[in-house]
C-alpha cells in the first residue's frame, strides 16, 4: 500500500507539470489587399502568411495559415484576403512574417515598410487583428520618379579580378525592379583614371515617397552579389522621393583600393559558448554538440554538418567553452568578414541573416576578439589600426586631423583620459564628411577640430 501510494503521488506530480506546460493560444487575424497583384495578371492560386509562429511554412502555406477572400464582394474588396491564426508563443513575443501566394510557385512579398525585410508585430495577451495592408505596401497608384545609381568598380578591376570590363556586367538589383536584371549599369571609358571604372544608370522607381527601398549591386560572372561593409552584408537602402534623385557613388562591397589584404593572413575566429542556446531554445551541451563556422568568405555553405565539416571549431584551450578556428584569408581578400556560428551544422544562431561582422585589423596574422554565441550582432567599435594613439590639442588651439574617409570611420573625442565614455563625432563619418581630397586609396577626410578651453583627446574608430 505504501509503495502504491508513493507511485500515485509521483504520477500526480507528473500530470500536474504536464498541464502547466500547456501554453495558451492567441488568435491573430492577418489581412492583405492583393488587388495590384491580380491586376498585373498573376495567377493567384493560394494566399497565405508565413512567419516565426509557424516555422515559415510556405509550400503550400501551412494549414491554419491560408488566407481566404470573398469572391462575391464588390470591386477591390474581392481581392482582400484574411484569416485568423492561432499562435502559442508568449505574450510580448515579437513575431516576424510575410505574405505569400502560389502561382503555382511560391511568391514572397517585399514590403516597403520593412525595406523588403520581414514584417513584425508584438503578440498581445488576447485576440488581435492586424491592420489591412497592400501586398508589398504598394497602393494601386504609385508615383514614379527616376533614381540614379552609381558604383565604383576600381578594386574589382585592379585588385580582385572579380570584374573584367567588356566581358562582365554589373547591375543594380532591388525591389524597384523585382530583384531581376533590368537595371544594367554602364561606364564612360573616355574618362581618365579610376573615373572610367564608375558604372551608373538611371531607372524609374515606382514607390510611395519616403518608403524604404532595398537594393544591391551584382556582377553577372559567378553570381557575385556584393556584401557591403556599411550594412554588415545586408541590402543597401534609400528612401523614395517625390522628385528624381541621384544616390552617391559607392564602392562595390564598400571596398576601395586600401581595403584589401596585402599578404596571405591567418585569421582566428573565437566564440564563447557559455550559456549558449540554439534559436529554438535548445541549450548547447559541451562534449555532445559541435560548433561550426559559416560566412560570406566561404560562399555561405549549406547549413548541415557535412558541408560545414571542414570548418568545425575546437576548444581553445581544451575543456573550455571557447571554440576557435584559424583560416587563411588570401592576399587581395577584403578586410571585411560577415559570418555566423552554428550548433551541429544548422542555421540556429538567432534569426535568418542576423550575422556577425568584423574587420581584419592586423597583418600578417589576426586573432579576433571573442564573439558570444547568439548575442554579438552589433559591430564593435575598436580603435582602428594605425590610428590607435591619442592626440591632444593645446587649449584654444586647432589640430589638423586627416584619415581615409571610409564609411563607418569617424572621430571620437574626450576631455580627459579618466573614466567616462568617448564622444562620437558622427558628422565626421565617411558617409557624411565632405572636406578633404581624393587619393589613390580613396577619399581623405581632413578637419581642423577646435579645443574650447581644455585639452581634447582624439581617436579614430571603425566598426
Amino acid at each position: 500500500m505504501k509503495r502504491t501510494s508513493k507511485i500515485i503521488a509521483v504520477l500526480g506530480g507528473v500530470m500536474g507539470c504536464t498541464v502547466a506546460l500547456v501554453q495558451a493560444q492567441t488568435a491573430v487575424t492577418f489581412q492583405v489587399d492583393m488587388t495590384k497583384v491580380v491586376q498585373a495578371g498573376s495567377n493567384v492560386m493560394t494566399v497565405g502568411v508565413a512567419g516565426s509562429f509557424n516555422g515559415w511554412a510556405n509550400n503550400p502555406p501551412a494549414p491554419g495559415s491560408v488566407l481566404t477572400n470573398d469572391p462575391t464582394a464588390i470591386g477591390n474588396a474581392s481581392n482582400i484576403y484574411s484569416g485568423t491564426v492561432s499562435i502559442s508563443d508568449a505574450p510580448g513575443t515579437v513575431e516576424q512574417y510575410k505574405f505569400i501566394y502560389q502561382a503555382p510557385d511560391t511568391i514572397w512579398e517585399s514590403p516597403d515598410s520593412a525595406c523588403g525585410n520581414n514584417r513584425t508585430f508584438t503578440l498581445g495577451s488576447g485576440s488581435q487583428s492586424l491592420p489591412l495592408v497592400f501586398w508589398n505596401d504598394q497602393p494601386l497608384v504609385l508615383p514614379t520618379n527616376n533614381v540614379t545609381f552609381s558604383v565604383d568598380m576600381t578594386a574589382q578591376i585592379q585588385i580582385t579580378g572579380a570584374f573584367i570590363p567588356g566581358q562582365d556586367n554589373v547591375y543594380c538589383r532591388g525591389g524597384f525592379e523585382g530583384w531581376g536584371t533590368d537595371a544594367l549599369l554602364t561606364n564612360n571609358p573616355a574618362l581618365s583614371g579610376n573615373a572610367s571604372n564608375i558604372y551608373s544608370g538611371t531607372f524609374p522607381v515606382a514607390a510611395v515617397p519616403g518608403s524604404c527601398q532595398g537594393y544591391k549591386f551584382w556582377i553577372d560572372r559567378n553570381n557575385n552579389w556584393e556584401s557591403p561593409a556599411t550594412t554588415a552584408g545586408a541590402n543597401r537602402t534609400f528612401n523614395a522621393a517625390s522628385a528624381p534623385i541621384s544616390l552617391p557613388t559607392v564602392y562595390f562591397n564598400d571596398a576601395s583600393l586600401g581595403d584589401f589584404l596585402a599578404v596571405d593572413t591567418p585569421v582566428t575566429f573565437n566564440v564563447s559558448m557559455t550559456n549558449a542556446a540554439a534559436s529554438d531554445g535548445t541549450p548547447f551541451t559541451p562534449g555532445v554538440d559541435s560548433v561550426y563556422l559559416n560566412g560570406d568568405f566561404l560562399g555561405w555553405l549549406p547549413w548541415d554538418a557535412i558541408s560545414l565539416a571542414p570548418y568545425q571549431m575546437a576548444n581553445n584551450p581544451p575543456g573550455s567553452l571557447v571554440y576557435s578556428l584559424t583560416l587563411t584569408r588570401p592576399a587581395h581578400s577584403t578586410l571585411t568578414m560577415t559570418y555566423k556560428y552554428s550548433i551541429d551544422g544548422a542555421d540556429n544562431e538567432n534569426g535568418f541573416a542576423i550575422n556577425h561582422f568584423r574587420y581584419i585589423r592586423q597583418e600578417p596574422a589576426y586573432n579576433m576578439p571573442i564573439d558570444h554565441f547568439g548575442t554579438n550582432y552589433t559591430p564593435v567599435i575598436e580603435p582602428y589600426p594605425g590610428f590607435g594613439s591619442l592626440q591632444a590639442t593645446a587649449a584654444g588651439a586647432n589640430t589638423s586631423v586627416s584619415w581615409l574617409g571610409r564609411p563607418g570611420v569617424h572621430l571620437q573625442t574626450k576631455s580627459s583620459l579618466g573614466a567616462g565614455p568617448w564622444t562620437d563625432l558622427l558628422g565626421t563619418d565617411g558617409n557624411n564628411w565632405t572636406s578633404g581630397h581624393q587619393s589613390d586609396y580613396g577619399f581623405v577626410s581632413v578637419t581642423n577640430y577646435p579645443s574650447t578651453g581644455t585639452s581634447t583627446f582624439f581617436r579614430l574608430v571603425k566598426p
